[in-house]
């Protein structure tokens, strides 16, 4: 927050994003570096900055005075919930019953810039005293979807093609039992 030269961690109003996409970007320079940081944070401890990291991320070839704004609100907000954790917990007496969860979300053409939508999915293993996520991420979709339900549909196979198989296939060979998922 202080080497971008923000004062405060309070979030500013956006100007409307056309007034700003004509504007050159002054972070456009290190704006890659930038995102390469906040992809690690988001892929390590924060998923719920994933979704605005990916989004930033795809404007890096065409970054304006609008992606400087939304870095620095994507920064306050990091300031401002610095506090949060993840807390996980495996207990050994919900190995026999713990299963495979898969949750997922995703919009319907939500990008002011493209009209796909974005997915997000968080995988966890999950029983009566045990929350562990094993695996989370957020992208845009490869089309537009045709409707909300379209759009769920494909969140759901990104994040089974991604980590939910495999993590199930991993748990059932380490407790010798099929899991649910």
């Amino acid at each position: 927050i202080h080497n971008l030269g923000i004062a405060d961690a309070i979030p500013e109003e956006l100007a409307p994003a056309s007034a700003l996409y004509d504007q050159p970007g002054e972070m456009s320079k290190t704006a890659n570096e930038h995102i390469g940081a906040l992809t690690w944070i988001a892929r390590c401890t924060r998923p719920d900055i994933s979704a605005a990291v990916n989004r930033l991320a795809t404007r890096l070839t065409v970054w304006s005075a609008y992606e400087d704004k939304l870095l620095e609100r994507l920064y306050r907000y990091l300031w401002m919930t610095r506090y949060l954790v993840l807390e996980q917990e495996v207990h050994p007496g919900d190995f026999n019953i713990m299963g495979n969860i898969t949750h997922v979300d995703s919009d319907h053409g939500g990008d002011l810039v493209q009209t796909r939508s974005c997915s997000g999915w968080a995988v966890s293993l999950d029983g009566p005293r045990t929350h562990a996520l094993t695996g989370w991420a957020a992208k845009s979709q490869n089309a537009t979807g045709r409707s909300t339900g379209d759009s769920e549909c494909t969140a759901k196979a990104d994040a089974i093609a991604a980590n939910a198989e495999s993590t199930r296939t991993c748990l059932e060979q380490l407790l010798q039992r099929d899991v649910w998922h």
